[in-house]
């Protein structure tokens, strides 16, 4: 008996103009693993949620069709009965995170869900040990990292023991070792207890190792139904629909006469089918050349920073919560044009380092530089409309479902960058691509909008926490582009912390690392993620790409390739 069965399904939503789902048919099998991706907007989200019986018992909304899960027609159960087949993972609330313990917080959802107060320890013990979190259950949840609050949403959603988990982009947030770990769960949930698994993502090179099965949505309807590989094999599809390939399957597209046609699905795959090939002994020559060549560079110097003048600083700053170092003598300065990203583990001190420049918090020791002038010590020299702030969830700035009503609200915008005259409303939204009557509910747009809004101010120095989490590759590569424009263009600096490595490698031209409050490496891109394996003590996985390049010359790499394109040009015999 399937977990899931979805006959001739459709939804729209009230007063929608057009169908979130169309004609949905599906059948997913016990203990599957299945990845569900598609481009922003395409209906995932809504599938999941028809799924639960959300749809339409709390969003209300026209639904076509049937959905059985196991032997029973989810439209006849009601939203706890339903919670007992299928559940979706959610992290909890900010009421939850700020006054209850994991172990209270789990007790708090059972009892939510009608589970009778005899049963509710048991099933704790059980969670917590499933989601390998006991040494967890007296934490209070803000407390917990993202990773560890990930473990927790997924504990909660087993506590109901459910047939099927489903889990909406849930590594959107986490540093790459931990994104691995979340992975390495759901595997061992869906090996061990053959508990089915639905994973919404976008992180398609992260996951697909681990997946057995692969559904692509466009526009409401399933379009792709496929194992990995046989999924993977039309690029253009891929390409078009603004989803990412993983790296290894574009080397494999390129290099057919290596791979043989065959779809290489990790790092390992690729370096298989490459050892021994006159391509890795050309790999191996240049790196050697370049040992014979290298010269370390001083820390953070970067082109950009050798060229041009300093912009801000941050001083042997320190910064302690209740006897507990965050930041620990940091010493890092900004240059005029550069783009510095900033990586690290979840709890490293990224957002407090960032959050700093912005005078919340004050450091414990140090001093922050403006050009420089002192804003540690005197923050009335603060230049507001010189520094600006785009925040990770920065959706509660927007007061409008209308962006045009939203930009007024950030000022004149500055005539210097668009040159065009017109009023200043208008002057942003060319650049930012956005029509005037678009709605603002999807992230990519919340995002642009804002930015838009932080332009109006005419900032020299922009601060972008996780700028791409939670958006597909269309969208990031397109917002990224428009950051690199502005750099080169009208010389705006940027210091980025991230979690994409991708995004890091694609454009930052400086990366700093922090491990536990403390800087480890500054250098640029293809220099740090040469780094492997001091990496890994930050929790930082590099792309594949560099991974592989740095495998094939045996670890030590001098640099490393940041993306397929750069790996390609290396692969030519050296004359």
């Amino acid at each position: 008996m399937p977990d899931v069965h979805i006959n001739n399904c459709s939804f729209t939503y009230t007063g929608a103009a057009r169908q979130a789902l169309h004609t949905i048919d599906l059948v997913i099998e016990q203990g599957e693993f299945v990845l569900l991706t598609g481009p922003d907007g395409s209906g995932k989200s809504t599938l999941a949620l028809t799924l639960a019986g959300i749809i339409p018992t709390r969003i209300a909304g026209s639904l076509q069709g049937s959905i059985y899960l196991g032997e029973q027609r989810v439209s006849e159960l009601d939203i706890h009965e339903t919670s007992a087949f299928i559940k979706i993972a959610e992290q909890p609330s900010s009421q939850q995170s700020e006054f209850y313990t994991v172990e209270s917080a789990l007790a708090d959802s059972l009892r939510r869900c009608d589970i009778p107060s005899t049963e509710i320890a048991q099933r704790i013990e059980r969670v917590l040990r499933q989601a390998g979190i006991a040494e967890l259950r007296r934490r209070y949840i803000h407390t917990l990292s993202s990773g560890e609050k990930q473990r927790v949403a997924i504990a909660t959603a087993l506590a109901t023991s459910p047939s099927v988990l489903v889990l909406d982009e849930p590594l959107a947030d986490l540093d790459p070792q931990g994104t691995q770990e979340i992975l390495s769960l759901l595997h061992a949930l869906n090996k061990q207890y053959r508990i089915t698994v639905l994973l919404i993502e976008q992180k398609i090179d992260e996951v697909i190792s681990w997946i057995e099965r692969v559904l692509f949505m466009v526009e409401g309807q399933i379009v792709l139904d496929a194992a990995p590989r046989e999924a993977l094999e039309n690029s253009t599809f891929w390409e078009e629909q603004g989803v990412a390939l993983p790296q290894m399957v574009r080397l494999a597209h390129y290099l057919p006469d290596i791979f043989q046609g065959s779809i290489p699905l990790t790092v390992e795959e690729a370096y298989a089918a490459l050892a021994g090939t006159a391509q890795a002994l050309a790999i191996r020559e240049r790196n050697e050349l370049r040992r014979q060549l290298y010269s370390p560079t001083s820390p953070g110097a970067s082109e950009t920073a050798l060229s041009s003048t300093e912009l801000f600083s941050w001083r042997s700053i320190g910064l302690a919560y209740e006897n507990h170092e965050v930041l620990q003598n940091i010493n890092l300065r900004v240059h005029a044009g550069e783009w510095l990203a900033i990586v690290g583990a979840n709890g490293s001190g990224k957002t407090a380092l960032t959050s700093l420049a912005m005078a919340e918090p004050v450091p414990t020791s140090g001093s922050i530089s403006y050009k420089g002038q002192n804003l540690t010590a005197n923050p009335t020299v603060r230049q507001p409309g010189k520094m600006a702030f785009l925040q990770q969830d920065a959706s509660d700035l927007l007061f409008s479902a209308v962006k045009g009503q939203q930009l007024p609200i950030a000022g004149s915008y500055r005539q210097r960058y668009l040159h065009i005259a017109t009023p200043p409303t208008e002057q942003p939204l060319p650049l930012i691509e956005l029509t005037e009557e678009q709605k603002v509910s999807a992230l990519h747009i919340q995002k642009r909008l804002i930015f838009g809004s932080l332009l109006t101010h005419g900032p020299e120095l922009l601060l972008l926490d996780t700028p791409t989490a939670g958006q597909d590759e269309k969208h990031n590569h397109a917002f990224l582009h428009m950051l690199r424009w502005l750099r080169s263009f009208h010389k705006l600096s940027y210091v980025m912390t991230s979690h994409d490595m991708h995004a890091v490698a694609g454009y930052a031209s400086r990366v700093v690392v922090l491990e536990r409050g403390r800087v480890i490496i500054d250098d640029k891109p293809e220099v740090v993620f040469a780094q492997v394996d001091k990496l890994a003590q930050s929790h930082i996985i590099p792309p594949p790409i560099a991974r592989l390049h740095s495998r094939l010359c045996g670890g030590q790499a001098i640099r490393v390739a940041l993306s397929v394109k750069a790996f390609l040009h290396l692969l030519q015999p050296l004359r």
